[in-house]
């Protein structure tokens, strides 16, 4: 099993992440980890907002922190762009509650982005 925090993942023309971006200890180096290793298309949908935000949840059966972030259009928009890749972005209609209610007073908003890698 490959820790994209740790490791890259192998090339692929087009990246598809979708919540587990949110609960990573920290945006990199996992983000960038995939970014480095897609050519073409990336596929994200996690949790955005106008301001990066972290909640942690204590999951007692398992008796570990679970990280729920929030992370601000700015640093992803920029981080993709640093990258060479042009984006859009779109609000997750279906998993959408206006916004999400994720329990223990954690409000989050899903949202999908479609960033595409501009011929260098």
């Amino acid at each position: 099993m490959l820790d994209i925090v740790k490791e890259k993942p192998r090339l692929a023309d087009i990246s598809i992440v979708s919540a587990t971006l949110e609960h990573f200890k920290t945006m990199s180096p996992g983000l960038n980890n995939i970014l480095e290793s897609t050519s073409k298309l990336l596929i994200l949908r996690t949790f955005l907002g106008d301001i990066s935000d972290q909640s942690i949840f204590f999951k007692k059966e398992a008796k570990t922190f679970y990280y729920v972030n929030q992370y601000s259009y700015r640093e992803i928009l920029e981080l993709l762009d640093d990258y060479s890749f042009s984006t859009s972005i779109v609000r997750d209609k279906f998993t959408d509650s206006m916004p999400k209610y994720l329990g223990q007073g954690i409000v989050r908003s899903q949202f999908v982005i479609i960033g595409r890698k501009e011929d260098e």
